[in-house]
């Protein structure tokens, strides 16, 4: 887990790359034995940078599933993050995850330590030309970079 948060929170230089073997079993790790069931489908190396945007996905995620579930995580054609998520219930405070789209100003609000992955994520995808779309459906959570 503490490889998992080092690369989704720590510094990153412009020209580290994740090996495909390292990204997928640091993505999987913290997640064994859990109530969420991770599918890592992105493939090849990964700049380090990309990589940190689809943990900080997954960690925003997981606070919006209380009960758990099945979370598929990978790229798309040029680079987007994709996370799905099907979940038995969607729990979201919409103010916390305006914050992808607008910033910390957006939530209102000071932000508690087990919230900071919003800001964070908000924070990388900005370097990275990304803007952040999420949508809740009926039977789970999708969280997209474009």
């Amino acid at each position: 887990r503490m490889r998992f948060l080092r690369i989704a929170f720590g510094a990153a230089g412009a020209t580290q790359v994740l090996s495909a073997r390292e990204a997928r079993t640091t993505a999987l790790a913290p997640w064994q034995g859990s109530r969420l069931a991770l599918d890592w489908t992105a493939r090849g190396d990964l700049p380090r940078g990309q990589v940190r945007l689809g943990y900080l996905m997954l960690l925003c995620a997981e606070t919006a599933l209380p009960m758990g579930g099945a979370v598929t995580l990978g790229q798309e054609a040029g680079g987007q993050w994709r996370l799905e998520a099907a979940a038995p219930r969607v729990a979201m405070d919409e103010a916390l995850w305006s914050v992808l789209r607008f910033g910390m100003a957006a939530a209102g609000r000071s932000l508690r330590p087990s919230e900071v992955q919003f800001a964070a994520l908000h924070a990388a995808a900005g370097p990275q030309e990304r803007t952040l779309n999420y949508v809740v459906r009926g039977d789970g959570l999708a969280i997209s970079t474009a």
